[in-house]
Formats: C-alpha cells, sequence, structure tokens
C-alpha cells in the first residue's frame, strides 16, 4: 500500500514540475521577423505543402517583405535488389529550388531507407519521411530568410 502511495506521489510531482517545461512551437510568426509579401509557385502536391508552411509562418506584422519564388521536386529511386529481383533499398530525394530578391538558392535532402513486405506500413513511412524532409528544408530556408537583411 505504501508502494502504491509513494508511485503516485511521484508521478503527481513529476507531472506538475514538466507541466511548465516552456514549449514554444517552432513554425511561429512571432518568433521571426520576415514577412512573405508575395509567394510564386506551379500548383503540386508537395509545392502545396511547402507554401502552406511558409505562410503560416510569414509575420504580416513585419517591414520585411520578401518576394518568394520557388519549385521542388520529389523522386523515389531503387538503390538494391534483393536475390528475388525484388526492391529492397529506396532512395528518397527531395530538392526545392528557390528564388528570393533575384538571388538563387538549391537545398537538396536524400533519405535511404528499406523495403517493407507490408505495403501500407511502408507507404506510411514514406509519408513520415515525406514530412520529415519538408520540415528539414523548410527550417533551411527560413535559417536562409533570417540571414537576409
Amino acid at each position: 500500500m505504501k508502494s502504491k502511495i509513494l508511485f503516485f506521489g511521484v508521478l503527481f510531482i513529476s507531472i506538475f514540475s514538466l507541466s511548465g517545461c516552456g514549449y514554444n512551437s517552432v513554425y511561429s510568426s512571432k518568433n521571426f521577423s520576415i514577412s512573405i509579401s508575395q509567394l510564386n509557385y506551379q500548383e503540386s502536391k508537395l509545392n502545396n505543402k511547402f507554401a502552406r508552411i511558409i505562410k503560416s509562418i510569414s509575420n504580416q506584422e513585419s517591414r520585411n517583405g520578401l518576394n518568394l519564388t520557388f519549385d521542388s521536386k520529389q523522386s523515389k529511386r531503387i538503390l538494391s535488389k534483393d536475390k528475388n529481383g525484388e526492391p529492397a533499398i529506396f532512395e528518397v530525394k527531395m530538392e526545392i529550388i528557390f528564388k528570393v530578391n533575384n538571388e538563387e538558392k538549391t537545398l537538396l535532402t536524400k533519405k535511404n531507407f528499406n523495403n517493407d513486405v507490408n505495403k501500407f506500413r511502408l507507404n506510411q513511412f514514406e509519408k513520415q519521411l515525406e514530412e520529415q524532409m519538408l520540415e528539414n528544408i523548410t527550417l533551411q530556408i527560413l535559417e536562409y530568410l533570417s540571414s537576409i537583411k
């Protein structure tokens, strides 16, 4: 009985001590002093996702209005096959070419992953990987945009 009371006491104290850990969202317009005054891109699934992220973090109160044009490409290829000729390892590559105030920059990220016999699980993993890669590139672009004066 004493061990249960001790356990719940420690759990209770832990929850209250962690509740004020100071969490802030990474994609918050308050964190950036940039404003995207014009956003140009071709309609595609990947471009639309990227544009939604950029629009959500644009700080409209900022005086630093930037014109951003971008295009993204994503490809998947087979790196190796097993003895039966089935794909064993894939490579996913994501590239975003963006232009800010007549200055062009290209960012590229690649990830390798193993095939899975469960195609549903493989598809879910690929979607998560795409989100992670897009987040990584977005952070790199935000660092670059923040450095522009």
